[in-house]
C-alpha cells in the first residue's frame, strides 16, 4: 500500500472519498424503519449490560425468545447513535462504504491495470449504491471484501490462508451480520480448488478452517447462531420480505447494466474463468436474481473473482498498460485522503439532521394520539414500527420477521391488501385501540367502512383511527 503509482493511488482512493462524500451529504440513511429498532436493540443491550434474549418491544410477541443475531451491529449503531445522533450514523455508514471501496479497488489492483480496475470498481459501486443504508448488512461488506481478498491471495501466491486475519474476521462478522455463512463457503470453495491442484494441501488448511469454524461458534446463542441464517432462509417469512423478493427488471437498473456489459465484455474478450470460480458466480447469480437483497454480495465477490481472468484476457488481446509506471511513496497521500474524509465528516455536522415527519417516521401522527390511548394496543404498519420501538411504544409489528414468523406476517399482509375478515378478526383478539397506519395500507379504505372507528388523523405520512368507545372514555370527540 505505501509504494503505488499516481494512477493506483486514484483508483484506491478517489471512489473511497467520493463514496463516503455521497453518504454523509446524502438526505437519509434509510429506506424502512429497521433501522430504528436496530438502535432501539442496540440501547436495550447497552443500558442492561446484556444481549437480548426475549422480545421487549412488542406487546403481541412480548416475552418471546428472539435471538439478536446481530447484536453487536445493533450495538455499534446505538452507541454512535446516543454520542452524535443521526450525523453519526451517517458518517458511520460512510466509513463501511469507504472501506468497502478501498478494499476492493486493492485487490482489483493485483489483477488489472488502473483504468480497467477502475471501470470495474465503478460498476460494484453502482450496484452497491442502492444498499447503502444504516442496516447491519453495512458493517458486513468490508469484512466480505477483506476475506475474499484474503483467499484470492493466498491462491494467487500458493500458500494458505493466514488464520491471523480469517479468524478475527470471522470473531466479528458472526456477530455482525448472517453473512458470515458466506465466508465459510467461500473458504470451503476455494480449499476444494486448493486440494484439486494439489492434494497435499488438504492437511495445510486445515488449521484455518477450523480456526475459523470454531471462531463462528463464538456468539451469544452458539450454534444457534450459526444455524440462524439457515433456519431463516427456509422459515417463510423470508420470503414475504420485499428484499428477500425476486430482483425485478422493469425499469434500467445498476445490476441489469452491470450484467449486460459483463457479458459484452467476456464473450468479446474471451474472459476465462476457473471452473470453482465459475460455479461460485454461478451460484452467487442465483441468489440475486432470486433475492434482491444479494446483489451487494454480487457486486463484492463478482467484481473481485472476475478481476484476474479480465487480465488475463485483456493481456491476451495486448490491451496492457506501455512502459513501468512511476511510484511514490503512498503514505503522505493516504494521511491527505484522511484529512479530506475528516473534514467532509465535520462540514457534514452543519447540515440540519433531525426525524422529519414522513412515511417511515411519523411524527405528526404520532403526536395526535390523544394521551390517555397512546399506550393502549395498536395496530401499526410494520415499516413504521421501527421507529416506534425507538420512541417507546409497544407494537404490534415491526421488520423482525423471524420473530414474528410466517403465519403472522401472511396475516398481516393480508389485512394490508384489503381483507375484512382478517381485519375485524385481528382487531378483536388483540383488542386494538387505534392504528396508524401509511397512506396505501389497504386496511385504512377498510376502517373507514367500519361504524365504531373514527378517522382520527390524516397526513401525507400516515393514517390515525382510533375507536369511538375509547374516545367516549377519554371524553374526547371524532373530529370527522
Amino acid at each position: 500500500m505505501t509504494k503505488r503509482s499516481p494512477q493506483e493511488l486514484f483508483v484506491l482512493l478517489v471512489p473511497a472519498i467520493a463514496m463516503f462524500a455521497i453518504i454523509v451529504f446524502g438526505e437519509r440513511v434509510t429506506i424502512d424503519g429497521d433501522p430504528f429498532w436496530h438502535i432501539a436493540a442496540g440501547g436495550w443491550m447497552l443500558d442492561h449490560g446484556q444481549v437480548i434474549r426475549e422480545d421487549v418491544f412488542s406487546y403481541t410477541m412480548a416475552g418471546k425468545p428472539w435471538q439478536a443475531h446481530e447484536w453487536l451491529s445493533e450495538i455499534i449503531m446505538a452507541g454512535t447513535y446516543r454520542l452524535s445522533g443521526l450525523h453519526g450514523l451517517f458518517i458511520l455508514l460512510g466509513l463501511t462504504y469507504a472501506a468497502t471501496s478501498l478494499l476492493i479497488g486493492r485487490s482489483l489492483l493485483r489483477s488489472l491495470d488502473p483504468v480497467p480496475a477502475l471501470i470495474v470498481l465503478g460498476f460494484a459501486l453502482a450496484c452497491l449504491k442502492s444498499w447503502m443504508m444504516m442496516r447491519p448488512h453495512s458493517f458486513a461488506l468490508p469484512i466480505l471484501a477483506a476475506w475474499a481478498d484474503e483467499l484470492l491471495l493466498a491462491r494467487s501466491e500458493h500458500r494458505t490462508p493466514r488464520s491471523v486475519i480469517l479468524v478475527p474476521l470471522m470473531l466479528a462478522w458472526i456477530n455482525l451480520h448472517p453473512s458470515f455463512l458466506f465466508g465459510l463457503a467461500l473458504l470451503a470453495l476455494f480449499a476444494v480448488e486448493s486440494v484439486v491442484e494439489d492434494r497435499r494441501s488438504f492437511t495445510l488448511l486445515l488449521p484455518p478452517i477450523l480456526a475459523s469454524g470454531a471462531a463462528a461458534f463464538v456468539n451469544p446463542s452458539g450454534i444457534g447462531g450459526v444455524l440462524f441464517p439457515l433456519l431463516f432462509a427456509t422459515g417463510g417469512a423470508a420470503g414475504l420480505i420485499p428484499e428477500w423478493q425476486s430482483s425485478t427488471f422493469g425499469s434500467i437498473s445498476p445490476l441489469e447494466i452491470s450484467l449486460l456489459v459483463g457479458m459484452l465484455v467476456a464473450f468479446s474478450l474471451g474472459v476465462r474463468v476457473p471452473f470453482m470460480r465459475l460455479i461460485l458466480l454461478a451460484a452467487i447469480l442465483h441468489l440475486t436474481l432470486a433475492h434482491q437483497r444479494f446483489v451487494i454480495v454480487l457486486a463484492t465477490l463478482g467484481s473481485m473473482l472476475l478481476a484476474e481472468p479480465i487480465a488475463k484476457a485483456l493481456r491476451a488481446r495486448g490491451w496492457v498498460s506501455s512502459g513501468d509506471q512511476a511510484v511514490i511513496n503512498g503514505r503522505p497521500i493516504f494521511a491527505g485522503a484522511a484529512l479530506i474524509a475528516f473534514a467532509l465528516a465535520a462540514a457534514s455536522f452543519l447540515i440540519p439532521r433531525g426525524i422529519q415527519n414522513e412515511n417511515i417516521t411519523p411524527v405528526a401522527a404520532l403526536s395526535s394520539i390523544p394521551a390517555e390511548i397512546v399506550q393502549q394496543p395498536v395496530f401499526n404498519d410494520w415499516r413504521i414500527g421501527g421507529y416506534m420501538v425507538l420512541q417507546g411504544y409497544k407494537v404490534f409489528i415491526d421488520g423482525r420477521a423471524e420473530l414474528y414468523g410466517a403465519e403472522w406476517f401472511r396475516n398481516y399482509l393480508a389485512i394490508s391488501e384489503g381483507d375484512y375478515e382478517a381485519l375485524s378478526t385481528t382487531l378483536h383478539e388483540y383488542a386494538v385501540v387505534w392504528t396508524i397506519l401509511q397512506q396505501r395500507n389497504g386496511a385504512n379504505q377498510l376502517l373507514r367502512l367500519m361504524p365504531d372507528w373514527c378517522l382520527h388523523y390524516a397526513d401525507s405520512a400516515a393514517v390515525v383511527f382510533i375507536r369511538n368507545d375509547a374516545l367516549e372514555r377519554a371524553n374526547r370527540t371524532c373530529p370527522g
